[in-house]
């Protein structure tokens, strides 16, 4: 999955990489086991490994780039 998610939609991250994503553009919804918390521009937020996450755009799409940890062989 590349580092950064164009989303117009939405998008399951579900890669298995531990990442900070940082909101550059839009704004929108990350959901989860964890339930569901708003997201826009200029915020940061971690995106464990074991943990799959919807990113779904709001009004309009949303763009958020992945600061990825180290692969796990």
């Amino acid at each position: 999955m590349p580092p950064a998610l164009e989303v117009p939609g939405e998008i399951e991250i579900s890669d298995g990489r531990f990442s900070i994503a940082v909101v550059a553009a839009g704004d929108g919804w990350a959901e989860g086991d964890f339930g569901r918390q708003p997201i826009r521009r200029g915020q940061t937020f971690a995106l464990p490994a074991s943990l799959p996450v919807r990113i779904r755009a709001g009004r309009e799409p949303v763009r958020v780039i992945r600061c990825l940890g180290p692969a796990t062989p």
